[in-house]
């Protein structure tokens, strides 16, 4: 044997006849050569079936090494009539890590991985026919094909491992087909090509479609770049390349359909200028231009294999699910109180309202504060309130506050120390959640540093990001109407129907949640001189904080809490009265006071406030400082400070309902009137028609006693002897009064002639007057 002959090539090499010859009748790979013997041994590449013209089908097998002539392979080189030519004579071997290292999808490292698993599995079939001498070498094939007992060994191989004989002879000759390479074991190989080729489509691919199997269409479906070859997606005009042109459209503003639809009308459509210079495209019939299917395809793999999902989120923020940048995120910090990490999403549950258990609430934006060097978590915001300036301020308030009367307000006691409160130095958030004027004043007032983290750079704080999944594993999925953090299946009830937890129920178990969290152990985070010195302690998060500041390794900011409670509340509006601060919110969609809702306090009192409205008779109008989920105080600023208001309601409860819940029950109540106005609109006109006819009786009587009268009464006669007439009619009254008490028992013979005597003594008008009297009160009684 010989490894060089007088040839442009070396073993391994792949060779191939020139257009017009068939010494090889394909690609061919040469496995060596033996000038004694004039012998050129070579095996023939996977190539597609000869029985059917123009087909694409890989044969799923490799022939096994044929043998020619060197001197005739030799002829075929020499001169200006060559008839075979040299495709490629060394080939570049891939690494397993670089290949994996190529795939930037999960999905695509998992198929690779489970090909080079399948590679090995095979290789390991045939490896103990490679290597024989036990140096680990592997043979040429010119050793083998030397070696007579290889046969025998083969079918010793193959009961081994429980192969047919056929199948290690395959393997076999794969491997040698590939260039000797355990790579040329891996499934699917013989059918990868060039790189950047496809195979030409000269019938549709994929299944038929229902249209096609009912009889409704003429053809199977539309087949990309049909005739052109298999260079077709290199032409700019190509049906594939046009594809990948509309791929490209898709952003956030033109969904990935849109965008297919954009392409059809572009490419696939005719055209027709309208008389007012608009262009109408009629698309051509369904069966005529490619599918969704088909741009969805062709479009990611000619745009990089860019999925939706990563064109969304854009290259940084997809490449931070697959690269581990090293280090953590505790290498920030060594003392309490340097670095507070900040973070907001949105819990995975329904709720109900505190009004009903049947008005269903969606889920809450949760943003939760954690210490970073000790990882306690010591603030929160818990609201239907979009992600704002001021959620996040309000965060930063409760994460500077005592947590003892939070709890106590869902039934819940704890000490100071449990949940611990401090203002940090720094405060690591999002990029855009806290950017807004009122936290850069804060910054300078409080002497405290906000540092955003760059655009899709969620990893520079993923021990919070992580404890997102963590609380709604632990706590979200747990609880009633969760959506377990996936869209609602088509079929399934809607999470809302299972939904029972109201706002305090649900702040309660994270506040549970939040304690268990604190107190669990993560010695590795504890100092060594806390576990050398008092290994008594148990090495929990909230324990290795209250060492840490013990010992003086902290960091954090001195406040009051008065002042940052005032200035980080978010406005809300209000005005103010002469009994107090009312506020003010749109109820129905209408601008209005919101009863029970009055703040008042002594300071307020001496400010002079409510007596300068009450002089002037006008309401100021004016912004409160408070929590929207917090109706027992506020602050309202003015020229001397902050002064702080207490709710003035009688009623305790309402003190603890959110405003929200307050606004939503005021706008049902008087939904509730509005139904009930046409009764009470009923009930009121009549009342008013019978007041009317009273009068109209009363004004026909008066007329009829003046006409009576030999002359009319005078003006001034109607406002004399006022005092007397009282008189009279009060006894009238008295007499009326014992006559109903008498009616149901009969009078005596004394008690009648008495009476009787008594009213013949009256004076003549005075009779009719009581007369008059006693027939009113009969109509108003009635009425």
């Amino acid at each position: 044997m010989s490894d060089i002959y007088d040839l442009p090539f070396a073993p391994l090499a792949l060779v191939d006849d020139v257009k017009g010859s068939s010494f090889f009748g394909g690609p061919c790979r040469i496995l060596g050569f033996n000038k004694t013997t004039d012998t050129v041994w070579y095996i023939e590449c996977p190539r597609n079936r000869r029985q059917k013209e123009h087909s694409n089908k890989m044969r799923s097998y490799v022939k096994k090494p044929q043998k020619k002539s060197l001197k005739l392979l030799s002829s075929l080189f020499e001169g200006s009539n060559r008839t075979a030519i040299v495709l490629r004579v060394k080939e570049e071997i891939v690494s397993d890590t670089d290949l994996l290292a190529q795939m930037k999808n999960p999905k695509d490292r998992a198929r690779v991985e489970a090909y080079i698993e399948h590679r090995d599995k095979r290789y390991d079939i045939i490896s103990p026919l490679l290597r024989i001498d036990g140096n680990g070498r592997i043979r040429t094939f010119a050793e083998m094909i030397s070696d007579e007992s290889l046969p025998e060994r083969i079918r010793i191989r193959a009961a081994e491992t429980g192969c047919a004989t056929s199948q290690v002879y395959a393997l076999l000759h794969r491997f040698w087909a590939g260039g000797s390479r355990r790579n040329a074991l891996m499934p699917g190989y013989p059918r990868c090509g060039n790189p950047g080729k496809s195979k030409p489509q000269n019938n549709a691919l994929g299944r038929h479609s229902r249209l096609y199997k009912a009889g409704l269409t003429p053809v199977k479906g539309y087949p990309l770049d049909r005739c052109k070859g298999a260079d077709a997606e290199e032409d700019e005009e190509s049906d594939k390349q046009k594809l990948a042109w509309g791929y490209r459209l898709v952003c956030h503003e033109i969904p990935p359909h849109d965008a297919y639809l954009v392409t059809m009308a572009s490419h696939w459509a005719t055209h027709e200028v309208r008389p007012d210079g608009s262009v109408y495209a009629k698309l051509f019939p369904i069966h005529l231009r490619p599918t969704y299917a088909q741009f969805e395809r062709w479009g990611k793999k000619l745009n990089k294999n860019k999925s939706v999902a990563q064109i969304y989120m854009g290259d940084k923020k997809w490449e931070e699910q697959n690269v581990a940048r090293g280090g953590s995120v505790q290498d920030m910090t060594s003392s309490v109180g340097q670095l507070g990490v900040f973070d907001g999403t949105s819990n995975d549950n329904y709720l109900s309202s505190i009004e009903s258990r049947l008005k269903k609430l969606p889920p809450m934006t949760r943003s939760v504060l954690k210490e970073n060097r000790s990882t306690v978590i010591f603030g929160w915001f818990l609201g239907w309130e979009s992600p704002s300036p001021a959620t996040g301020l309000e965060t930063i308030l409760v994460g500077a506050s005592s947590k003892v009367p939070i709890a106590a307000r869902v039934g819940i006691t704890i000490e100071e120390d449990q949940i611990p409160a401090l203002l940090c130095r720094n405060y690591l958030v999002d990029n855009g959640e806290l950017k807004a004027e009122k936290p850069t004043e804060a910054e300078v007032q409080f002497g405290i540093d906000i540092e955003y983290t760059p655009t899709y750079s969620g990893a520079r704080k993923g021990n919070i990001e992580s404890d997102h999944h963590t609380v709604q594993l632990q706590l979200d999925h747990r609880l009633s109407g969760t959506t377990f953090g996936k869209q609602r299946e088509r079929g399934k009830d809607h999470p809302a129907v299972h939904a029972l937890f109201n706002f305090r129920e649900y702040l309660r178990e994270l506040i549970l949640w939040i304690i268990d969290y604190n107190n669990e152990e993560v010695i590795e985070l504890a100092p060594v001189e806390m576990l050398l010195k008092n290994p008594e302690i148990t090495p929990t998060r909230l324990n290795i904080f209250k060492w840490l500041r013990a010992h003086g390794q902290t960091a954090e900011v001195p406040y009051t809490i008065e002042s940052l409670r005032a200035f980080m509340f978010p406005e809300v509006e209000a005005v103010v009265r002469k009994n107090g601060v009312y506020l003010v919110a749109l109820v129905n969609g209408r601008k209005r006071l919101i009863p029970k809702m009055r703040f008042s306090s002594p300071e307020l009192l001496a400010s002079g406030l409510l007596s300068a409205v009450k002089s002037s008779g006008k309401s100021i109008p004016t912004n409160l400082r408070m929590a929207e989920t917090n109706m027992t105080e506020a602050w309202l600023p003015t020229q001397t400070g902050m002064l702080h208001l207490k709710n003035a309601s009688p009623d305790s409860s309402l003190k603890h309902i959110p405003l929200i819940d307050w606004i939503q029950f005021l706008e049902k109540h008087e939904l509730s009137n509005d139904l009930k106005r046409g009764e009470k609109e009923q009930a009121a006109a009549e009342r008013v028609v019978n007041r009317l006819s009273t009068i109209d009786h009363a004004r026909e009587e008066q007329n009829a006693e003046i006409k009576a009268l030999s002359r009319p009464p005078t003006k001034k006669s109607y406002s004399a002897n006022l005092t007397r007439n009282m008189k009279e009619e009060m006894e009238f009254l008295r007499r009326q009064d014992q006559q109903s008490k008498q009616s149901s028992s009969p009078p005596s013979d004394a008690e009648t002639n008495d009476t009787t005597k008594g009213e013949s003594d009256l004076p003549e008008h005075s009779n009719a007057a009581s007369e008059a009297m006693d027939a009113f009160n009969q109509e108003e009684f009635s009425a």
